[in-house]
């Protein structure tokens, strides 16, 4: 359980909220990171329902302070990376991970403003066609 609110931007992230300075001395193979300087749009503390493009929050806040264990959320992603392997999809999902991990455009990208990556836009095409 990830204890904290998390932020859904439809068709591009999740972002799990963890305590300032995190970012700095944890990163993932299976996610992409915002420390200092990263900006995410966030949504009004009512908007708790998916909405087609717009952000909402996916778990809401429950209260000011309480964010996302940065073990839990460490813990969901090699989950989430574990079930999907030996998927079609699970090596299109990694590839746009990787490639996040490595390129400023993808990673700082919002459904607003997304990439002007051609090399990012290609491995996210080929994800979605490979969702189950």
């Amino acid at each position: 359980m990830l204890d904290g609110p998390v932020v859904c931007h439809p068709g591009a992230w999740y972002y799990a909220l963890v305590p300032a300075g995190t970012c700095e001395i944890w990163m993932s193979p299976c996610a992409a990171v915002r420390g200092r300087g990263g900006w995410l749009g966030v949504p009004r503390v009512d908007r708790t329902e998916p909405a087609p493009v717009d952000p909402y929050w996916a778990v809401a806040v429950e209260r000011i302070n309480r964010l996302c264990s940065p073990a839990a959320v460490a813990e969901l992603l090699h989950t989430g990376r574990e079930r999907c392997e030996g998927r079609e999809h699970s090596a299109a999902y990694i590839a746009v991970l990787e490639h996040a991990e490595e390129c400023t455009a993808c990673a700082t990208a919002t459904t607003a403003a997304p990439s002007t990556c051609t090399v990012g836009a290609r491995l996210r095409e080929v994800e979605r066609r490979a969702r189950p």
